[in-house]
């Protein structure tokens, strides 16, 4: 869990990500076209075609309170097209925020596999844990999109002790299938 130190580092990230996010009213025009498609997720591609000014205007959208959960949580999820140090801590940072709305946390925990592949199994794993059971079957999910090598001890762990059938049964259904 992210301790008050990383929270320092973390926080003045957002806080310069507001400086970017009003640099480029077309940039963000075009981002907010993306992340409110509804039928289609942004791919990484679409996302980073937009140019390295994406990741700050993310960065303030997925923080600012007054915007819309579904789309804030858009916003968390699309910085895992941006696999850098600060967007890392910044997911982390709000994965392990009990105070933070579940789907943030949630996009969070998903953005750091869909960004940082096999290396977030670490990052990952203590979600399986988590106390809330959505967490914990999205930390699930997001372990099974990682290769064999590395999800299948952890979840073959969480599976001897899980005490819920829905996540036991996600578990079951994730090692049953070939990484992609």
């Amino acid at each position: 869990m992210p301790g008050p130190r990383r929270l320092l580092l973390a926080l003045p990230l957002v806080l310069l990500a507001g400086a970017a996010h009003a640099a480029d009213p077309a940039l963000e025009r075009r981002l907010q076209d993306l992340l409110w498609a509804y039928e289609d997720t942004p791919t990484p591609e679409q996302l980073q075609a937009l140019g390295p000014e994406t990741t700050g205007v993310l960065r303030a959208w997925a923080a600012d309170t007054s915007r819309p959960f579904a789309f804030r949580g858009r916003a968390v999820h699309a910085l895992g097209a941006f696999p850098v140090e600060g967007n890392r801590s910044l997911l982390l940072l709000w994965a392990h925020d009990s105070a933070q709305n579940g789907l943030l946390r949630r996009m969070a925990i998903q953005a750091l596999a869909n960004g940082w592949g096999d290396a977030a199994a670490a990052d990952i794993a203590p979600f399986l844990s988590d106390p809330d059971v959505q967490n914990r079957i999205t930390a699930v999910h997001a372990l099974g999109r990682l290769s064999d090598p590395v999800r299948k001890p952890l979840l073959q762990a969480r599976l001897g002790v899980e005490t819920q059938p829905v996540v036991t049964s996600c578990i079951t259904q994730v090692l049953a299938t070939d990484p992609e």
